[in-house]
């Protein structure tokens, strides 16, 4: 049987170089694998964006300082647009 767990590790991270990134994403299902492969190359990146532009919006140096708050509603961002994005592929 397929293994259909997917992970990563990112670092530097949004501009950090002491950040690091880890994730793991749990497939299941007929396309399970195909799935977490298509999200564990989309949600670091548009975590990434995310974070990025909250930093510059609330004119920080760095993504190190954003609040708590920004940081989660960033991870929703990044896990919403990776879902609405993995629902129009033809995965």
């Amino acid at each position: 049987e397929i293994n259909q767990d997917r992970g990563c590790v990112v670092t530097p991270f949004a501009g950090d170089e002491t950040a690091l990134l880890a994730c793991v994403f749990d497939g299941h299902g007929p396309q399970g694998e195909q799935v977490s492969e298509y999200i564990v190359a989309e949600v670091p990146k548009l975590l990434e964006e995310s974070l990025l532009e909250r930093a510059k919006a609330e004119g920080l140096s760095s993504t190190a300082l954003l609040s708590d708050e920004a940081v989660e509603a960033a991870l929703s961002h990044a896990f919403v647009t990776a879902d609405i994005n993995l629902r129009e592929s033809k995965v």
